[in-house]
């Protein structure tokens, strides 16, 4: 089950990005978030990864200073204790993937997986997530940030890390889904995320 925070987060934030046509979406990225790395002047008021919402990451990226041009990055949160928050409409564009912002939905994961795992409640609410969005558009690619050439201006970044393995989401997601998914009609794929309370 998501919880929607986009109203709440485009308040927050002020800076509601452009449209983007959902028939214009091609990927699914996935990527690994925290606050704990950015200095004092940029995150003044820092906030622990297990208390992080998408209402604070909202509040945090109004900072220019953190990178997105004060813009909300991700669609999606996956947060330490497992919740998920839609932060942006599928229709807006984010600010999480160089040449790919507009034609991409951004989830983000609260943890560094380069250095632990996901529990398994954050994996399995990750898996369902995904599960929900891929078949958009005849099959979204997953991916991670790192993944995408020229995605990142941190030529050494590593997103979301080894320990959140995209292939392996890639065939826990397909196996929930049936071998038929890709073939799933547009309008019913969007009607079932509308029904969910997801803001397209």
């Amino acid at each position: 089950m998501v919880t929607n925070s986009t109203t709440a987060c485009a308040r927050v934030n002020g800076n509601p990005g452009k449209m983007m046509p959902l028939v214009a979406v091609r990927y699914l990225v996935i990527h690994r978030t925290s606050l704990d790395h950015y200095d004092a002047r940029a995150n003044p008021n820092p906030v622990d990864n297990i208390d992080l919402s998408g209402i604070q990451l909202a509040e945090a990226f109004a900072n220019k200073g953190l990178g997105t041009g004060g813009r909300i990055p991700y669609h999606f949160l996956v947060r330490a204790d497992s919740k998920v928050e839609q932060m942006l409409p599928l229709t807006q564009r984010g600010a999480h993937a160089i040449g790919y912002n507009y034609r991409s939905i951004g989830i983000a994961c609260v943890g560094d997986y380069r250095y632990q795992p996901p529990t398994p409640e954050v994996w399995d609410q990750l898996v369902r997530l995904v599960a929900a969005l891929l078949p958009l558009n005849g099959g979204l690619m997953l991916a991670g940030h790192s993944d995408l050439q020229g995605a990142t201006g941190d030529t050494g970044k590593v997103c979301p890390g080894k320990h959140l393995p995209i292939g392996e989401l890639a065939e826990q997601v397909v196996g929930l889904l049936g071998k038929d998914w890709k073939s799933l009609p547009g309008d019913y794929v969007i009607s079932s995320l509308t029904d969910a309370g997801y803001t397209v």
